[in-house]
């Protein structure tokens, strides 16, 4: 299951900037058998092991059609942690995207191709 995850998550970011929250959209169609508070724990795992393996990177943006800001890596367990970044953001508003890196990419075509 962890794997589907990954691949959930590298696939998402090598298709378009990502948010967390439809990260988790994701999982809850494709996992309706856990409970949300299970999808969450292993989406924030998930995406924590992507940061620190950096195969994926995360950029601030304002909503809908801003300009992709990178985040420092001091700022990603923070960022993590905090519910509002895994809920879908307003109109005008900051997201959180993460964007699968070079290396991510290789791997998920790696594990999964």
């Amino acid at each position: 299951m962890v794997d589907e995850f990954k691949k959930i998550a590298l696939w998402a970011g090598i298709e378009d900037y990502s948010g967390l929250w439809e990260f988790l959209w994701e999982i809850n169609g494709k996992f309706p058998n856990l409970s949300m508070s299970e999808r969450e724990e292993v989406a924030k795992k998930t995406i924590v092991r992507l940061l620190k393996n950096d195969w994926i990177k995360f950029y601030r943006y304002r909503e809908p059609n801003g300009e992709l800001i990178s985040v420092k890596r001091n700022e990603y367990l923070e960022i993590v942690n905090d519910r509002k970044n895994w809920e879908a953001p307003e109109f005008d508003g900051i997201s959180v995207r993460f964007g699968t890196t070079k290396m991510g990419e290789k791997a998920y075509h790696e594990m999964f191709s």
